[in-house]
């Protein structure tokens, strides 16, 4: 798979963790649920990259994460501007709709 393709997997699985949260807002939904919801779209990922694309979200603010005392993510809330994004009123090219 080539660096392109590649990267549009990475936006397209950013794009589909923040709908499935938009959808339970203002609730959040369970790391392992968001697992499971990608896996069941044809994207099987492991627990250190669905921990990594989370981050990436958090430190964008386009999310928030809930962890346990060791640190782990337990739950992840879509924030304002992660709804922003949504809608069209924000622009962020490593993150994609259908």
């Amino acid at each position: 798979m080539n660096a392109k393709t590649e990267a549009l997997i990475h936006a397209r699985i950013k794009g589909i963790l923040l709908e499935v949260l938009k959808n339970e807002f203002p609730n959040g939904v369970d790391f392992v649920v968001l697992r499971f919801v990608l896996s069941n779209m044809g994207h099987d990922v492991t627990e250190k990259e669905l921990n990594g694309y989370l981050v990436y979200l958090e430190n964008s603010k386009y999310l928030k994460l809930r962890r346990d005392d060791e640190k782990n993510i337990l739950l992840a809330i879509i924030d304002n501007l992660g709804l922003d994004l949504i809608d069209g009123l924000r622009i962020d090219n490593a993150i994609m709709f259908v």
